[in-house]
């Protein structure tokens, strides 16, 4: 029990202490909105919407290392899914937003995403409970991992409501066609 509020205290001060950056204008072309998000959603097999911040190196080699293959072998395939990359930071890097979109993802950023990690996670939250009512994501508790991962099916409800780790897997096997476990979702619920 010791040990458990030590690591409580340990990650409340470490999160406390990564500040991510500064308040900065940010033009319309960067924001989403909900008419953008709406679209992006609609006519697609799946999507999948990775949530992530400038400060964490988990979000870059996650997007770097694994996305931008699927990103590429959903263009080549053809394939009807999209990635949507939301930056949940207000260290708006409008080139790397450009460097993505480049590579055929659809990269936004979301507004009042905070200062700090608390602050963001919490702006996450927020931003994950207004736009998908009706869904509690029973993972998304404090202190959650960044990026956070969603699955989300054409008529735009979210699959990965107790699996977090459902878009990697989704990814993995329906797109890259590695064999990791057995992936059957319904992605019409």
């Amino acid at each position: 029990m010791k040990l458990f509020f030590s690591f409580i205290f340990v990650s409340g001060i470490f999160a406390i202490s990564c500040n991510s950056g500064y308040t900065q204008e940010v033009s319309d072309e960067y924001l989403i909105t909900d008419s953008k998000l709406d679209s992006l959603l609609s006519n697609n097999d799946s999507n999948i919407i990775v949530f992530y911040t400038s400060w964490c190196n988990g979000s870059k080699e996650t997007i770097e290392n694994f996305y931008f293959e699927v990103q590429d072998s959903i263009n080549s395939k053809g394939l009807n899914n999209r990635i949507i990359l939301l930056l949940a930071d207000e260290r708006v890097d409008t080139g790397l937003i450009n460097e993505q979109r480049r590579k055929g993802f659809m990269s936004y950023c979301i507004g009042d995403a905070g200062t700090s990690a608390m602050e963001n996670r919490s702006a996450i939250k927020k931003y994950i409970n207004e736009k998908f009512r009706g869904k509690e994501i029973n993972w998304l508790v404090v202190g959650f991992k960044i990026p956070v991962e969603l699955l989300i099916s054409n008529n735009k409800n979210i699959i990965n409501v107790s699996d977090e780790f459902l878009p990697f897997k989704y990814s993995a096997e329906r797109i890259l066609g590695l064999k990791i476990g057995k992936v059957e979702p319904n992605l019409n619920k």
